[in-house]
């Protein structure tokens, strides 16, 4: 079982972690190089700041995404025209 947990500290970071059951992080640093994948190259690309950590359960893991407000990185956001 997958758990996603979305919080925001008191610094307004948004913190998303996900535990899951395995115990090793083996390809996490290729996934961050987007070899397996996009997803954590693109939090990364984002501003994103990736963490691990043993689950607090003792079983598994968890990967934590610390992303702080658009404002402080430099990031601005556009309106699109869909039409």
């Amino acid at each position: 079982m997958v758990e996603l947990t979305l919080s925001v500290d008191e610094e307004d970071v948004l913190l998303i972690d996900v535990t899951d059951p395995y115990p090793g992080h083996e390809g996490l640093d290729e996934a961050l190089a987007g070899g397996d994948g996009t997803g954590l190259w693109l939090v990364r690309h984002l501003g994103g700041e990736v963490s691990w950590f043993p689950a607090a359960s003792g079983h598994g893991k968890t990967i934590r995404v610390r992303m702080r407000p658009s404002s402080e990185i430099g990031c601005t956001t556009t309106a699109v025209d869909a039409s």
